[in-house]
């Protein structure tokens, strides 16, 4: 090669490395949801607890269900959460996160690359991946089976590479086109299965997803271990037998976890029931912010049916059973956003090649001109410097909207010193353990401490009494929003939660009116103390309304108004001791 083709040869690499580069920062910036998961403060709270008095085997926070058995399946999350916010900090924690983005970005990327897709191609496909992540890649348990599952069908791709006799590519040629070439399948490659058990020991003790992943990964396994036979490979015996063999370890490892068998008791018990009352466990609807997820779907079906290389049997039938669940569960779309990304560039690639030139360069950079390549260059720099500094933005810290939670309310509670039994929004529930939540079932003995009827942890740790108990007061049994009760629930009360165990405050999302009506039937059994925009703080009457007990709020201590909740404050926005003004008290991010 003389030195003007390795020029031209170097030029395009670096090329090919920025669209690299500008694709990873696309994919980056899709999934850099930064705004607080509800259930965020409850998870660092129990990994708190748990390093310092260690698991709890009941409910803990909750004056509704003190003594029920609490399955907690996201024990190494909640660990990792607290350590990581309260050791390191909010940007330290969503710098990692999406660094976990950026590993199974890269790794579909980089196969997508290797089974013959174009760098357009894999662009489209790993970004189409990246954009129906964009919901889900939060900073909550679920993240880390997502990133488990990714780990697993990259490694699964990695070990079962050529299997049926694949084009890949592989090196380049003289003018720095990617050359194809045939991979044959390393059998050797096969004995790294053996430590899959390791990964869902960590998964079953992060997050209780790891039941779909040891699901697909017997189906996978399973699946090689029939086409072996049918392909007649001499050595099909031998394959099915490791296969088998490390299908009974990896599920093996799965009981070892703080509850063994109990655990998957438990999952077998509370998946089997529905929860429409949980938005991300409802169907995706046809509209733009599920435009994403139609649009893989669509992308799927066109390359399948125009492909000449359409995924095998295996990966036929997992994707098919995947894709149900997505159907009938948004939590679901990111499971088969993951497989999409790393298996749909390959059929894609195969319908494109239909309808142009198989043979046409593979890559941006061999595919112009020397004289387009700075010009293309210095595109990509720019691209790179923006999409940077608008990450490096989303990660100064997490934010907590006002509008979406208390934030005013909480101070209103602080600087009154309020304490007891607490009903509210289970969506706001884990926030209040955070803030004001004990262990003690003498709340009243304690100052500033409360305990919640009913918080986000749902049924690992509460019965479907008190779940259909809530749900009858939040949003009732004839409005529109769907229900599952379980018929030996009591008959549907709205008002039950509000005597069970004699609450003494209650705080309403002022858009859950079925409840605030609810509260209202009462009479004067309950005294608005506080309301703004987004929320209603009402107190027992005999509490907080008698001016012979302590407690009591006067008129002029009641903050009764309109004000907007505008802006979103640093997480945790716990109040501060003294609110200088009026419902400003946590600092503000914007």
């Amino acid at each position: 090669m003389n030195s003007q083709s390795h020029i031209r040869s170097s030029s395009a690499a670096w090329i090919d490395r920025g669209v690299f580069l500008v694709v990873m920062l696309a994919c980056l910036l899709a999934v850099s949801h930064h705004n607080a998961d509800p259930d965020l403060w409850g998870h660092v709270r129990y990994g708190l607890d748990a390093l310092s008095h260690g698991l709890p085997t009941v409910n803990t926070y909750s004056y509704n269900a003190a003594e029920h058995p609490w399955i907690n399946h996201e024990n190494l999350a909640e660990l990792v959460m607290a350590i990581g916010l309260h050791q390191f900090g909010a940007p330290s924690m969503l710098m990692f996160k999406m660094s976990m983005g950026f590993v199974i970005f890269a790794w579909m990327y980089a196969q997508a690359r290797r089974s013959g897709a174009s760098q357009v191609t894999t662009a489209v496909v790993v970004m189409l991946a990246a954009v129906n992540l964009m919901h889900h890649w939060v900073m909550r348990p679920q993240l880390y089976s997502y990133f488990f599952f990714a780990c697993m069908i990259g490694f699964l791709g990695w070990v079962f590479e050529g299997w049926k006799d694949h084009s890949a590519l592989t090196r380049r040629d003289e003018q720095g086109n990617w050359a194809r070439a045939r991979v044959e399948w390393r059998s050797n490659r096969s004995r790294w299965l053996w430590a899959t058990p390791l990964l869902f020991l960590v998964w079953t003790n992060t997050h209780g997803a790891f039941a779909a992943g040891i699901c697909i990964f017997a189906a996978y396994l399973g699946g090689r271990a029939i086409e072996a036979f049918v392909m007649g490979r001499e050595d099909a015996w031998r394959i099915a037998g490791r296969h088998a063999g490390v299908i009974t370890l990896a599920l093996a490892a799965t009981f070892l976890n703080p509850y063994g068998w109990g655990l998957h008791a438990w999952l077998l018990g509370s998946l089997g029931s529905p929860r429409p009352e949980i938005t991300e466990w409802l169907s995706p609807e046809l509209n733009y912010l599920w435009m994403p997820f139609w649009i893989l779907v669509g992308v799927g079906t066109i390359a399948s049916a125009a492909s000449a290389r359409r995924l095998d049997v295996t990966q036929t039938i997992i994707l098919a059973l995947v894709l149900a669940q997505a159907f009938a569960h948004r939590r679901h779309i990111a499971f088969l956003a993951i497989l999409c990304g790393f298996w749909l560039a390959v059929s894609l690639q195969s319908a494109l090649d239909r309808f142009r030139n198989a043979s046409d360069s593979t890559s941006f950079g061999s595919g112009l001109a020397p004289k387009q390549r700075p010009v293309f260059a210095f595109v990509l720099a720019v691209c790179a410097v923006v999409l940077s500094a608008n990450l490096l933005s989303q990660c100064r810290t997490i934010t907590v909207k006002r509008d979406q939670y208390p934030v005013a309310a909480f101070q209103y509670m602080a600087d009154e010193c309020l304490s007891g039994k607490l009903v509210t929004r289970f969506m706001w529930a884990q926030y209040a353990i955070y803030v004001f939540g004990t262990d003690s079932a003498d709340v009243a003995s304690e100052q500033q401490a409360m305990q919640v009827a009913f918080d986000g942890r749902f049924r690992t740790c509460y019965p479907q009494d008190v779940v259909d108990m809530y749900f009858d007061f939040a949003i009732g049994v004839d409005g529109p929003w769907p229900r599952w009760r379980d018929e030996q629930s009591p008959p549907p009360q709205a008002c039950r939660i509000l005597h069970r165990n004699s609450p003494d405050i209650a705080l309403l999302d002022r858009k859950q009116q079925h409840a605030i009506d609810a509260l209202k039937r009462q009479g004067d059994s309950w005294t608005l103390l506080y309301q703004d925009q987004l929320a209603q703080l009402w107190g027992r009457t005999a509490v907080y309304a008698d001016p012979a007990r302590s407690t009591f709020i006067s008129q002029a201590r009641r903050r009764i108004g309109e004000t907007p909740q505008l802006g979103a404050v640093a997480w945790p926005a716990t109040p501060t001791k003294q609110s200088p003004l009026p419902f400003q008290s946590a600092r503000a991010v914007y």
